[in-house]
């Protein structure tokens, strides 16, 4: 297992109050954890997929990322994004299984949150800029989840080629005849 060392807050912004406090409470800790560790060029649009109701997409909002909010659920997007709403997120319905509409090397951040899919990490990799980062994180093992869930080394194996791994936990079903694990990843891709 590799983990973060303590590094400063490198992408805090104000998140005191009441709206930081909440954003803060609804987010992964392992999200929480990377985006407080890393430096993230905020020029690039990051992307939140699939965002479902938005609660990453809004905190990365909150911290000055222009967000692309993807998902295949409308009335989900619907909540992302309400008219008159202060958040900088683009919402787009799209299929996560099927080829994704976004041109190569586009986002300085990319995320994938509690949804798993043969083909998703090399997919949404290829849309991460050089120097962008990539973070990965499986649900837990819950009832019979844990067959859609990668088996050990399965995701570390994905991205080594391209990319520099910062965090990356697997965690084995407390059931020994069950291979597969949850995952938690933070990778930055290498230069060109």
């Amino acid at each position: 297992m590799t983990a973060f060392r303590s590094a400063p807050k490198v992408n805090a912004i104000p998140t005191d109050g009441p709206v930081g406090a909440k954003l803060r409470a609804e987010a992964s800790p392992f999200v929480l954890r990377c985006l407080d560790s890393v430096a993230i060029d905020r020029s690039l649009p990051a992307l939140d997929m699939p965002c479902g109701r938005g609660r990453h997409s809004r905190l990365l909002s909150h911290r000055g990322f222009d967000v692309v909010g993807a998902d295949i659920d409308p009335l989900s997007l619907s909540v992302v994004r309400a008219p008159g709403s202060r958040w900088t997120i683009s919402p787009v319905i799209i299929d996560a299984r099927a080829p994704l509409p976004f041109r190569r090397e586009t986002f300085g951040l990319a995320m994938i949150v509690h949804f798993v899919e043969d083909g998703i990490i090399p997919a949404v990799a290829a849309l991460v800029a050089h120097g962008g980062y990539l973070i990965f994180e499986t649900f837990g093992f819950n009832g019979e989840n844990w067959r859609d869930l990668p088996q050990s080394g399965e995701i570390r194996k994905l991205v080594e080629p391209d990319f520099e791994i910062l965090s990356y936990q697997e965690r084995h079903s407390p059931q020994p005849t069950i291979r597969s694990v949850s995952v938690k990843l933070c990778a930055k891709k290498r230069a060109a």
